[in-house]
């Protein structure tokens, strides 16, 4: 996936003190910066850059990605699987279907949205029914039959909605 662009946008203010963003990714950027105002954010809450990781030392290929550890959850759509992708204690290469992928990344302290702690996610990389169980396939398949990454990250971020009002507070200490 080499010169894979990628974008992210302000979560809306109802989500903002557990999520950090929503992100888009893609050979041709599914979600440009310029449609963030058609989902409701203005164009300044959006920014686009190119990632390569032969920048990074990285072998290339049309269907290589090395994924920085930056200590985040995220929930990902990503070739047709919805994932719950864990905080990474080290760089990975990511390989497998090119194409669009849609995510929200939680606040540090914020993985109890999951039903799990950033600890028990470390390094995995579960499917949401794992996690959520039937909801979380149900999910899946609302996903799936999205007409667009937009529909997809408008799920995303109203299934985050729903998970956030009964999660318990985060630690204050981590805020």
């Amino acid at each position: 996936m080499a010169g894979v662009s990628y974008g992210e946008r302000r979560p809306p203010a109802a989500l903002a003190g557990r999520v950090a963003c929503l992100w888009w990714t893609s050979p041709a950027v599914a979600i440009e910066p310029g449609a963030a105002a058609a989902a409701g954010a203005s164009a300044a809450d959006a920014v686009g850059r190119r990632t390569d990781p032969g920048d990074l030392g990285a072998p290339t290929g049309p269907d290589l990605a090395v994924v920085l550890p930056d200590g985040s959850v995220d929930l990902v759509w990503h070739g047709g699987v919805l994932t719950v992708a864990g905080p990474d204690t080290a760089a990975r290469a990511v390989t497998g279907p090119g194409g669009p992928a849609v995510g929200v990344r939680l606040r540090p302290g914020a993985a109890a949205v999951f039903g799990e702690s950033a600890a028990a996610l470390r390094d995995r990389h579960p499917a949401a029914e794992e996690i959520w169980g039937a909801e979380g396939r149900r999910l899946a398949e609302r996903v799936a039959a999205a007409a667009d990454d937009r529909a997809r990250l408008a799920l995303l971020t109203a299934a985050m909605a729903a998970r956030t009002a009964d999660a318990p507070p985060t630690d204050p200490v981590v805020d």
